[in-house]
């Protein structure tokens, strides 16, 4: 047995330590770092299209939002207008023109109601909106907090894998 040692430790001597099998293990280490690195990145390029398409959708939800809202002012003003120019022709004729001027005016009103609901309903949807986009915000920092990463400490990464 310790001939054969000693034979081990001459041989050890002569031949160059093996020097292929560390570069090996090395590069399977490299390897698999770009494979975490890719994966990360797919993972924030996910990330980030599923937040593009959450604010699309809501953009597109206040911009109709607010077109019908328009409207429904450009119609108030028409039907004001209107009510306007009903009630001085009105106010000049006799008892039944008088009637009908306080039907005239019971119909703004129930049109200014309206109008405050919608209003009421706009201030509650853009509330509503502000509410999901701090929820997602939250969710996004909980998820990168729990994966170990930052959104810099992401976007290092991305940019010294785009650089190498």
């Amino acid at each position: 047995m310790a001939l054969f040692q000693f034979i081990k430790n001459i041989l050890k001597r002569i031949f160059p330590p093996p020097v292929k099998s560390f570069m090996r293990e090395m590069g399977f280490l490299k390897q698999d770092h770009a494979e975490m690195t890719k994966a990360v990145n797919r993972w924030g390029t996910e990330l980030q299209k599923r937040l593009d398409r959450m604010v699309q959708q809501n953009d597109g939800r206040l911009k109709e939002l607010e077109v019908r809202l328009a409207r429904q002012e450009e119609v108030l003003n028409k039907q004001n207008e209107q009510l306007e120019r009903l009630s001085a022709l009105f106010e000049s004729a006799n008892r039944e023109n008088l009637r009908l001027y306080f039907d005239a005016r019971a119909e703004r009103d129930e049109i200014g109601e309206r109008y405050e609901r919608l209003s009421t309903e706009l201030q509650t949807l853009t509330d509503v909106n502000n509410d999901l986009f701090g929820a997602l915000n939250a969710e996004l920092q909980a998820m990168t907090e729990e994966n170990g990463f930052t959104v810099g400490k992401i976007e290092e990464d991305i940019r010294t894998h785009i650089s190498a």
